[in-house]
């Protein structure tokens, strides 16, 4: 959330003004000028906004790389105990580095669209900037545009360039807060898969006794255990001991 309003007020606001206020100026000026920075200007920000867009899918995949690797580093220090008494530093580093190397990827990966983004903003910019240099000298080799008008002009421009980044970066930010939100939206996607039958009676427990006749699982192949049976009495306390792995858990 503070990400997302960061971006509403201290990158996106400012460029709407300084945009405004430039264009303006601009036109009472020179109107030559005034469309070349205007043009210049919405391809940026329409092609900024489409490439972000596109990088929005590697957004969510860093996103979810990162969250399943923090989430394992707080395991990992959380139960530092059992795994020295188990003697599993090894196996829990081996662990770590390949989930880091999958954040690393999908990382690297994220970086490769910002690298063409970046590239072709660039790009908008160096021709945005010869066309206004182009017209702007002829204006003035014309003695339409005076020294000063032509200085402003230049002078302007290059102060909305700043401006221009930052919003790019609040759209990034933005992206990046959406892409944050996902899986928080998706709490509210959830449903029960247990589910009472219509008009079902309330449960009310009056005698408290537990059975379980006939029950048997298994891990794939290998048998945890088969026909067991087992009944708790109301107030009685039942204690299940066996050595690792025999199936107390489950």
């Amino acid at each position: 959330m503070d990400r997302m309003n960061d971006s509403f007020v201290f990158d996106l606001s400012p460029l709407v003004i300084e945009m405004v206020t430039a264009i303006v100026a601009f036109i009472y000026l020179d109107k030559v000028s005034a469309l070349v920075i205007s043009v210049t200007m919405i391809v940026f920000i329409s092609f900024s906004y489409f490439a972000q867009r596109k990088s929005e899918k590697s957004n969510l995949l860093l996103n979810k790389a990162e969250d399943v690797e923090k989430g394992n580093i707080a395991d990992f220090f959380t139960n530092i105990d059992s795994i020295r008494s188990y003697g599993k530093e090894r196996y829990i580093g081996l662990r770590y580095k390949t989930l880091s190397a999958k954040t690393r990827a999908k990382q690297l990966v994220n970086w490769d669209y910002y690298r063409w983004i970046t590239a072709g903003q660039s790009f908008i910019l160096a021709a945005g900037t010869l066309f206004l240099v182009y017209f702007s000298l002829k204006g003035f080799l014309a003695n339409q545009l005076t020294l000063g008008t032509l200085a402003f002009v230049y002078t302007t421009y290059l102060a909305l360039i700043s401006p221009l980044f930052g919003f790019v970066y609040g759209i990034r930010n933005f992206s990046r807060s959406m892409a944050d939100f996902q899986d928080l939206f998706q709490y509210g996607k959830f449903q029960n898969e247990v589910k009472d039958s219509p008009n079902a009676e309330k449960l009310i427990i009056k005698k408290g006794e537990i059975e379980f006749k006939k029950v048997s699982f298994n891990y794939g192949k290998r048998k945890i255990f088969e026909n067991f049976n087992l009944k708790i009495n109301p107030n009685e306390k039942v204690a299940l001991v066996g050595h690792s792995g025999s199936g107390k858990t489950t």
